[in-house]
């Protein structure tokens, strides 16, 4: 199977892996996730203590976000949050905002 043809594997797509993350959860942490001189560890810690969820919950939680961003699909998630009806006021107004700081939404090269 070549690259034209091949498709993504079941559970990789934006709207699966956002599901799994949390939209709330990749805009609280945009930025650490978005932060290419922090390990996936480090980023996972400061969630793990945030929120208590599991250190399992929390490494995936980073690998699945730093993927989006890597793949330059940040700017697509964050767009499709800010016009959810499923999050708060308050996190629709922080995708908004790291959306629109512009340049902010990079990936590792």
């Amino acid at each position: 199977m070549n690259a034209c043809t091949r498709q993504r594997s079941p559970g990789t797509s934006d709207a699966d892996l956002i599901r799994y993350i949390g939209m709330e959860c990749f805009v609280a942490y945009f930025d650490l996730f978005n932060d290419w001189t922090l390990r996936n560890r480090d980023v996972a810690g400061v969630i793990h203590q945030d929120r208590r969820c599991t250190w399992k919950s929390c490494q995936s939680r980073t690998s699945k976000s730093r993927r989006i961003i890597r793949a330059g699909r940040a700017t697509n998630v964050l767009e499709n949050i800010i016009t959810s009806d499923r999050v708060s006021n308050q996190t629709r107004n922080k995708a908004a905002r790291v959306l629109n700081r512009g340049g902010t939404v990079t990936h590792q090269t």
